[in-house]
């Protein structure tokens, strides 16, 4: 069951496009894991639904979640003055959930080009880390599902 939240949860983190249908209870687990960030960040339940078909929002409350979620899991650190995702945290997690190296590697590879924006608003934090890691996913003809 630990490994399952983790897959999730690394899939809502990259915002999964061209997502495949998750079934209902996986859909049930992210929304209950999420409950807290989405109601302290006025994430309506209908727009995370749309966020786990894989649709991108670029709404502050998503946004806000988002990076609410990157904190709650310790994904994301400061450095500096600025928010950074935390690459091998997050790589960690993917790898305890039994990705293979060579989708772990271009995860990592991804995300160490996506790190750290160096926005001062920490929503916009989140929301420019998931635009580069889609556009270098894209550029590397990498679909993030098949991540």
């Amino acid at each position: 069951m630990h490994s399952i939240k983790i897959t999730v949860f690394v899939c809502v983190i990259f915002l999964v496009s061209e997502a495949k249908e998750l079934p209902k209870e996986i859909k049930d687990m992210v929304m209950m894991m999420t409950e807290d960030c989405r109601k302290n960040n006025g994430l309506p339940d209908a727009e995370m639904t749309k966020i786990l078909e894989g649709k991108l929002s670029e709404t502050k409350p998503a946004k806000c979640t988002l990076t609410c979620l990157l904190k709650q899991f310790h994904m994301a650190k400061t450095n500096d003055r600025f928010l950074e995702v935390d690459c091998e945290a997050a790589n960690s997690m993917a790898a305890m959930s039994g990705t293979d190296k060579t989708k772990l590697d271009k995860g990592k590879e991804i995300c160490d080009i996506c790190k750290a924006p160096r926005e001062a608003d920490e929503c916009e934090f989140s929301g420019t880390f998931v635009k580069c890691v889609l556009k270098e996913a894209t550029a590397r003809g990498i679909k993030l599902n098949d991540m």
